[in-house]
């Protein structure tokens, strides 16, 4: 059994972050902070500044009138709502390279990927407890971990990917087997290199098992439906074809009546027909 994550922290080209993401969440963490100083310093990475205004000028967001400038951003959606911008525009960035597998598709994947954001985002808000937005980007993020294993361990993963298909069994499984490690731990280890909050590692790493993931138990839980949900309407495609089961402690964490379900499924529906921005930043990665 190889040591994953050693071999994840050892990898010369595992990508990092542009320093404009961590110089961000610096300033945002300062209450005297302007939306001049935030925008400022995204203005300075001018594909960053590029790509973020192309998201908030897409379809998804729906804005009446077109936003032109980061601080005209800042002053619609709030900074919290463009720092996480920020981390998407990168991240797609960071893994626009398709390793040119036939097995694994990463256009599905981030289609997949993309929809999770979206249905997480709507568990959010009927929730309430939760940040809607802060869910986008868990889970955007949630199965990251398979892009590192597909871009650095490439033969690893094809093996993986060929025995998930042999016994038709989840991805998660299948990387036990091979590797002794799953793509939510890589994904984890890459989030803490990556300096992103703790509750996000913690749900990056426990959405197959919210109720590891401590006082993010209720995040880990929202990401865990948003999956099975996105994995029942066949959006994208996380690299298996089974449909995890839903624990019954994940689903009594979220306080959502039954009845709910059916217009979460429509307007998940509804709002990845306006993601194709996202899905194409992810192919272009710029």
């Amino acid at each position: 059994m190889k040591d994953v994550r050693k071999i994840v922290y050892k990898i010369e080209n595992l990508p990092t972050l542009p320093t404009v993401v961590s110089e961000v969440t610096r300033l945002l963490k300062d209450p005297l902070t302007s939306a001049s100083d935030v925008s400022k310093v995204i203005s300075e990475d001018q594909s960053l500044s590029a790509r973020v205004l192309k998201l908030v000028n897409s379809a998804f967001y729906g804005f009446p009138e077109r936003i032109s400038s980061i601080n005209h951003a800042l002053v619609i959606l709030g900074f919290r709502a463009v720092e996480d911008l920020v981390l998407m525009a990168s991240v797609f960035n960071v893994f626009s390279k398709d390793s040119g597998g036939a097995d694994f598709s990463r256009a599905e994947f981030w289609k997949h990927a993309i929809g999770c954001a979206v249905a997480a985002k709507i568990i959010g808000e009927k929730v309430r407890v939760i940040s809607a937005e802060d869910l986008f980007v868990a889970g955007l993020l949630h199965d990251i971990g398979k892009v590192v294993l597909d871009q650095y361990m490439h033969n690893d993963f094809k093996e993986i990917v060929g025995v998930v298909k042999a016994r038709d069994i989840l991805m998660a499984e299948a990387e036990k087997m091979v590797l002794g490690v799953t793509h939510a731990e890589v994904g984890g280890w890459l989030a803490e290199r990556w300096g992103l909050p703790s509750w996000l590692v913690k749900v990056i790493r426990f959405h197959h098992q919210p109720e590891a993931a401590g006082d993010s138990f209720r995040e880990a839980s929202a990401i865990s439906l948003a999956d099975i949900l996105c994995r029942a309407k066949n959006i994208g495609s996380g690299g298996d074809n089974k449909v995890p089961s839903l624990k019954s402690r994940t689903w009594e964490e979220m306080k959502l009546p039954l009845s709910s379900l059916e217009p979460i499924m429509k307007e998940l529906s509804q709002q990845v027909k306006r993601t194709g921005v996202f899905l194409a930043l992810a192919r272009e990665g710029k």
